[in-house]
């Protein structure tokens, strides 16, 4: 008897198994396409999975996966140097991954460094305008002062000439 698929929807062996059709998902020809016991929802699945019990991804009932006519469960068994050989490709695979992990780390620590000096520079920038913004008001008021003051000047040279 074979084991059930773990949590995460991953075979003993490390396949992954496909979750209930969505739209647009494609159906391989090696999928074992089924309707869940309780619920009715279609579901296609990878032919890896035939015998396992699993969650349905609407009702979370229990059902087992169908066994295709014609399929013994022995032609799903893969030998220890097919095991030993994923493994070592899922290993370096993750080596690879990890590496890319740690490239992306420090570009968001580079990108978080320049968003906080970019920040700062737009908080000076602010601070800046507003004391801009007070000065052209104090020039303006100023100007419209001196505007008068020579406005009445003129005027009290026009009378006294």
């Amino acid at each position: 008897m074979r084991t059930n698929a773990d949590a995460d929807g991953r075979l003993a062996d490390g396949g992954a198994m496909e979750d209930a059709v969505q739209e647009g998902d494609q159906i391989r020809d090696t999928d074992i396409v089924f309707e869940c016991s309780h619920c009715g929802k279609s579901l296609a699945i990878d032919y890896r999975a035939a015998g396992l019990t699993i969650p349905c991804t609407d009702c979370k009932r229990i059902i087992d996966v169908p066994i295709p006519e014609g399929m013994e469960l022995g032609d799903l068994d893969v030998s220890a140097e097919d095991v030993r050989g994923r493994n070592i490709r899922l290993r370096d695979a993750l080596g690879g991954a990890q590496g890319r992990l740690k490239a992306l780390e420090a570009t968001v620590k580079e990108l978080r460094s320049e968003r906080a000096a970019q920040d700062q520079a737009r908080m000076e920038h602010i601070e800046r305008w507003d004391r801009l913004r007070q000065e052209s008001t104090h020039l303006r008021k100023a100007v419209k002062e001196m505007s008068e003051s020579f406005e009445r000047m003129s005027q009290i040279l026009s009378k006294s000439l």
